[in-house]
């Protein structure tokens, strides 16, 4: 007997395993594809300019912002490991923004979560100026509390600070650099 007369006599059978194939395909491709997904980030990490201490916080916090009885003493940290960011991390750089870039900032948030910007309801992807969207430009500093020099992101020094940074874990071309969530 042929295998076309085969299927030709038991039809039913050809038909129960073509859609178990494809059911099985189907679920392969569903599973592969939310696996591969980076989860979002939740947190960043801040700092402490008064106590000197790097903690974990809900992205999106306004720096410089008060911290546990400070005053503006809340600064974004980016924190790089050249291996384990659990035990071999350092602080690239701080930043904030200007007083009046912050101000700029957050009566962006506070419009938007009423969806509300420029009188026109907000887009989900809105022209966020935290997302580089407005004038407002991060201001970022070399990570000493005791001597901050906050200057602006594109400016010379700070580029010339932050590629220090990314040669620090040696040959870029082999290097480990990564940037460190909580």
């Amino acid at each position: 007997m042929s295998l076309r007369s085969w299927i030709n006599n038991n039809s039913a059978v050809v038909t129960i395993l073509a859609v178990l194939f494809l059911c099985a395909a189907l679920w392969i491709v569903i599973s592969n594809a939310n696996s591969g997904r980076p989860k979002m980030a939740t947190q960043q990490w801040y700092y402490d300019l008064a106590k000197g201490e790097r903690f974990a916080g809900k992205i999106g916090m306004i720096p410089p912002f008060d911290h546990e009885g400070g005053k503006e003493n809340g600064v974004v940290a980016y924190i790089y490991s050249c291996g384990d960011c659990g035990s071999d991390w350092h602080i690239a750089w701080f930043q904030k923004f200007s007083p009046a870039d912050k101000r700029r900032q957050e009566e962006f948030l506070l419009k938007q979560q009423q969806n509300q910007v420029d009188g026109k309801p907000a887009s989900p992807m809105g022209f966020s100026p935290l997302m580089g969207g407005s004038m407002a430009e991060p201001l970022v500093s070399q990570p000493d509390p005791q001597n901050l020099q906050w200057v602006p992101m594109t400016s010379a020094q700070a580029q010339t600070m932050i590629h220090k940074v990314r040669e620090s874990c040696g040959d870029a071309t082999k290097s480990t650099f990564k940037f460190c969530q909580p």
